[in-house]
């Protein structure tokens, strides 16, 4: 395929800041394909009130445009009157707030010596409807990941709820103007299929040499886990209301010689506070909450977990979800036991998957026992399969051929 076919410049609207987008690996490595240019959570005018930092730390820099060292990446941070989903509530600003986006982008992409002919911009939450078809000339990519039509911290999708009629809405309006649709769940897939003629089904991904680094022999394992109880069952990820921490108090109860180690940070928009089990598990003593950790330290956190965990709630979230962690976990070639959700079930043979907590915990003692060589190849066969690198490659060839189709 020729030169003339192939995207020069990406742009990619994010729902929140680089340095915490969980998905920022899958993007660095399409930053290899095509240079990047990623537009963050705009500092918002009205959003002064509940963010002043924010607004604050976007009038003292002096570079609005920011270019990462050693990456073909590029960060932009633009002004608004609003912020993602405030339009939600204010409709009436997104009008306003699209032309300010459109005039400052098209600055931006001069800066950056790009052709929007030869550009393709991605949406990847329906928060970021009024960004769609910014740039008539310009293909559109909805990447969609999850079930964004259900309220954050919903349990079931209730189609007459006002955030989801609204979000109903909005998000037919950015598949109608998207020129392909890409989504790592097989449910969102099968629902869009007859809504678009170019919609794809792609498995999520993660960085299989950033994560494999965990059986480097050289590496050592952190202190804070290092002494710990055996065996360690280990989860890293987001505390919101997907976790099911029931399940947690559980395993504590039957591994009361082992230890139960949760890394990760509470999510601020699905706050788990008030869990009375989430309440109950912070003070069992062996279940260690540690905190947000760097993502370049994972690797050595990983090595010291004897069985990586997925206890997530079953739920309309779930059903539609993929996690990315579940590559990650893989590409360990430890063993990784899941409750039982669609997009799991692909994977039986490499994750151990339950349909109940008592399934669950027989299964994480299968796991323990069960870690052979053999069983740690085939992980990591798969999770290299599903590395970002290989990923970046698929989408890029989907991304070409539409742009062959409209040359």
């Amino acid at each position: 395929m020729g030169q003339a076919n192939r995207p020069r410049l990406l742009i990619l609207f994010l729902p929140q800041e680089w340095k915490n987008y969980h998905r920022r690996p899958h993007w660095e490595a399409m930053a290899k394909q095509a240079q990047l240019l990623i537009i963050e959570p705009p500092a918002g005018i009205l959003t002064a009130i509940l963010q002043p930092r924010r607004l604050l730390k976007y009038f003292k820099s002096d570079k609005k445009l920011r270019q990462q060292s050693g990456s073909g990446v590029a960060t932009f941070r633009p002004i608004q009157l609003g912020s993602p989903g405030i339009d939600f509530i204010l409709p009436f600003l997104s009008g306003l707030d699209r032309l300010l986006m459109r005039r400052q982008l098209k600055k931006v992409v001069e800066q950056l010596h790009a052709d929007l002919s030869n550009t393709v911009t991605f949406i990847v939450h329906v928060y970021q409807h009024h960004f769609s078809r910014l740039f008539p000339n310009a293909p559109q990519c909805y990447e969609i990941t999850d079930l964004y039509v259900i309220p954050y911290g919903h349990d079931e999708l209730n189609e007459n709820h006002w955030y989801t009629k609204r979000a109903r809405r909005y998000e037919r309006k950015i598949i109608k103007d998207s020129d392909i649709v890409i989504t790592s769940s097989r449910l969102i897939f099968e629902n869009l299929r007859s809504a678009h003629s170019h919609v794809h089904y792609l498995h999520n991904s993660a960085d299989y040499a950033h994560f494999s680094k965990s059986e480097n022999t050289e590496l050592e394992i952190p202190a804070e886990i290092k002494g710990l109880a055996k065996p360690v069952l280990g989860f890293i990820g987001y505390l919101n209301h997907l976790i099911d921490f029931e399940l947690l108090a559980m395993l504590s109860n039957e591994f009361t010689s082992g230890s139960i180690v949760i890394i990760g940070s509470e999510q601020k928009i699905n706050r788990v506070t008030n869990d009375s089990w989430y309440q109950i598990t912070r003070q069992t003593k062996n279940i260690h909450y540690l905190g947000f950790k760097d993502y370049e330290t994972l690797p050595a956190y990983l090595k010291g977990f004897d069985v990586c965990l997925l206890p997530f709630r079953s739920n309309e979230w779930m059903r539609y979800s993929a996690p990315n962690k579940t590559f990650q976990y893989l590409a360990t070639g430890k063993p990784v036991v899941s409750t039982d959700f669609p997009e799991m079930r692909a994977f039986k043979n490499v994750v151990h998957v339950a349909d109940n907590h008592n399934r669950f915990i027989n299964m994480v003692r299968e796991a323990i026992n069960e870690n052979s060589e053999a069983k740690r190849a085939e992980r990591k066969k798969i999770a290299l399969e599903n590395s970002t690198d290989t990923r970046a490659v698929k989408v890029m060839s989907l991304l070409n051929g539409t742009l062959k189709e409209r040359s």
